[in-house]
């Protein structure tokens, strides 16, 4: 079977949690892994909020962004969440660079 995360920390490695950031930097990609960092260390979702965001993913991997059930579904949970929701902004991308696609073609 595989593992596609070990929980069992190899010699050396340092524990997610432990992880420092540089504050001062500019660049999103700090804001962005310490906003991971905080999701995964806290587990803030719940197994409800879980599923919709795997729905979700599964509706726009399959272009089905337009469907009213996709609707309520984003707008459920960006009442949920919240707009700043770093899954769904991340999401978000996702879909607009789909859409972009499908236009081109």
């Amino acid at each position: 079977m595989r593992k596609i995360f070990d929980p069992q920390m190899k010699i050396g490695e340092i524990a997610i949690e432990h992880i420092k950031f540089d504050l001062r930097s500019r660049d999103e990609i700090p804001k962005l892994l310490m906003g991971l960092q905080s999701i995964y260390c806290n587990n803030l979702r719940t197994p409800d909020v879980e599923k919709k965001l795997k729905k979700i993913k599964s509706l726009i991997i399959s272009n089905n962004f337009d469907t009213n059930y996709f609707l309520n579904l984003w707008s459920d949970l960006e009442n949920y969440l919240g707009s700043e929701d770093l899954n769904l902004k991340l999401l978000n991308v996702e879909m607009s660079m789909r859409k972009k696609n499908a236009k081109n073609n």
